[in-house]
């Protein structure tokens, strides 16, 4: 299989960098593999080194951003550079498991016209931890069975997409597909990559293998937070979602994730001490979904609660994940 892998770089340590660049370098069977690392304005001269080593493996090309752009910009500048119509993905703290490739020319040799090949993933945690990933297959019924992989198409992927999220790099794609789904929007600092797939799906089936394609590393420091996290840029991706026409047959499903981005925002806001700010969101979330006034209540009631007893109270309130902002500060 000829693949073009997009990989962006920012400050990556270089060890996890190098696990990164192994898995897919390593990757076994006869395939041609062209992997794309952009350094996206990186300032750490270590991950500088790191990347001037990678280099001298001819399958490697890196690519030099003038400044820190983001992973939009950053992927959108690997996929200008890529020489072959399949495109992967990796973020340059995760991993491919072994096998990936193979599986896909499986599908492949099933599924010539296969345009968009997906699967499942695993999350490693510290302490060597891992747990797997819900199947899209379990929120899509497929349209079509298969040995290797199960065909979902659109409605039914595109509204199992909108709460299922996948990572992008458990997915690879025709370069072609990319481009008709528009890319990634350069204006978006999360949610790109997810309002991509779902544009995407629109316009071909997903070939899903319910076996690990991904593993998603969340290990101390390549956890991937900021504190924009509780900005409004963390809900721009699901407004542009729902501004999208070629997402109308989801606009029940888009309205439900808005109502809990919103709510999960405004949550971590209140928790962190910004309590005007997390009653913005939890108001949005009112607007969004005005039949929902007793969960703007329990907001307003646990703005109220004793500091040691909001966590749990909020958990009540949000199923998102409950942030600290000076960890996630120090961890940027």
């Amino acid at each position: 299989m000829k693949v073009s892998v997009i990989c962006p770089v920012f400050n990556t340590g270089p060890s996890v960098l190098a696990s990164a660049i192994g898995t897919v370098l390593g990757q076994e069977g006869e395939h041609e593999i062209q992997l794309v690392l952009v350094n996206d304005g990186s300032t750490d001269p270590a991950t500088g080194a790191a990347l001037r080593e990678a280099a001298r493996d001819g399958r490697v090309l890196v690519v030099d951003q003038p400044r820190n752009a983001g992973p939009s910009a950053a992927r959108s500048a690997g996929i200008a550079r890529a020489a072959h119509d399949w495109i992967g993905f990796i973020d340059s703290d995760d991993l491919w498991p072994a096998g990936k490739l193979d599986q896909t020319e499986a599908v492949l040799r099933e599924r010539p016209d296969s345009r968009w090949i997906g699967g499942a993933f695993t999350t490693l945690l510290p302490g060597d931890r891992t747990t797997p990933s819900r199947l899209l297959t379990e929120d899509c019924a497929p349209a079509e069975a298969g040995a290797s992989a199960q065909r979902l198409v659109a409605p039914a992927s595109t509204r199992a997409l909108v709460g299922a999220w996948h990572p992008l790099g458990s997915s690879l794609f025709q370069k072609a597909l990319l481009e008709e789904a528009g890319g990634f929007d350069p204006r978006l600092l999360y949610g790109e990559d997810w309002l991509l797939c779902l544009r995407a799906s629109t316009l071909a089936p997903i070939d899903y293998v319910e076996a690990p394609t991904y593993v998603l590393r969340r290990q101390g420091e390549s956890l991937m937070r900021s504190p924009r996290r509780l900005s409004r840029r963390a809900v721009e991706g699901i407004e542009a979602a729902r501004r999208d026409p070629l997402l109308r047959a989801a606009r029940r499903e888009l309205r439900w994730q808005a109502y809990a981005s919103y709510k999960d925002v405004a949550m971590n806001n209140a928790l962190n001490g910004r309590p005007v700010r997390g009653l913005g969101f939890a108001l949005r979330a009112l607007m969004t979904d005005p039949r929902e006034f007793g969960e703007f209540s329990l907001f307003l009631r646990l703005l109220r609660a004793p500091r040691a007893a909001r966590p749990a109270g909020f958990a009540r309130y949000s199923t998102g994940e409950q942030l600290e902002l000076q960890r996630i500060s120090r961890l940027r």
